[in-house]
Order: C-alpha cells, then structure tokens, then sequence
C-alpha cells in the first residue's frame, strides 16, 4: 500500500498458515502496510480490513501479524485467531515502531495466546489438519458463522 492507492473491504478468513521453524529468517505470516529499513515510504488508505480464525504458525522473530501504517488504516479487526511459536512472540500485532500514519476503528477480540505465558500449540498433523484434542477445534468465533469463506 502506498502513497495515493486505495485497498479496501479485504478478508482474511480461515487459514493455516505454517512458517519454517528450522530457520533462522524472520516472516511474518501477515503484513499490512508498507516500509523500507527504517524509513517509513508515505502510506495510502486501507480500510475494512478483517482477520479472522487463522492458525499462524512458526512465524520468526517477530509478530504473526505485521502493521506498518504509514498512511490511513480505518477499521481494522482481527479476531479468534491462534498463534504458536517457540521464540516468544505469540501476542498479536506487531506495530512497527517507526509507523507514522492513523488507526481508526482497531478491535482486537479472542485471539489465543493473550500473552506469551498462555499459548497453546494447535496440534497440527502433517497434513495440516488438526489432530485431536487442538485447542483450535470448534474455536473460531465462539461457533458463529462469520458468513465469509
């Protein structure tokens, strides 16, 4: 996103997304914005962007989702999502800390771990399908059906 575009009404529902725990990389498993090193690029506008039951997995050295906003973003929800990692950092989202832009309409509800202390491994099979037991199953959206898939 950058300087004068415009991206809107983006979901983001129902993924498994697995990262390389092997490796040393950082990733992210989602990225919203733009940046270059450290010197913010002027943003554009995004707005309704929702992220909703995923399972992110394996992301390194930093947060499963990624915001760098440095223009407008309006009404941003991310919610019943879970998040594992072995390096500690589980907690949803990682706001760069060099963002210049506004947020408005940020929600942020019943995403699993709440803090590093309380994650919970989804218990992916191979095949990513969860195995029995998964404190993933049956989870997203306390059973309500979010009506987009």
């Amino acid at each position: 996103e950058r300087v004068g575009n415009y991206m809107s009404d983006i979901s983001i529902y129902n993924n498994t997304i697995v990262g390389d725990n092997t490796g040393s990389n950082t990733c992210f498993d989602i990225s919203i914005g733009s940046r270059s090193g450290n010197d913010p690029i002027p943003g554009g506008t995004m707005e309704r962007i929702d992220i909703y039951n995923n399972i992110m997995c394996y992301n390194r050295n930093r947060g499963p989702i990624y915001v760098t906003n440095n223009g407008v973003l309006n009404d941003l929800t991310i919610g019943n999502n879970l998040s594992y990692n072995l390096l500690n950092y589980n907690v949803m989202p990682l706001f760069w800390l060099y963002s210049s832009g506004t947020i408005s309409g940020y929600l942020f509800e019943y995403n699993i771990p709440v803090s590093n202390t309380t994650q919970q491994d989804p218990l992916l099979l191979s095949t990513f399908h969860l195995n029995t037991g998964s404190p993933a199953i049956n989870a997203g959206r306390g059973g309500v059906n979010i009506g987009k898939y």
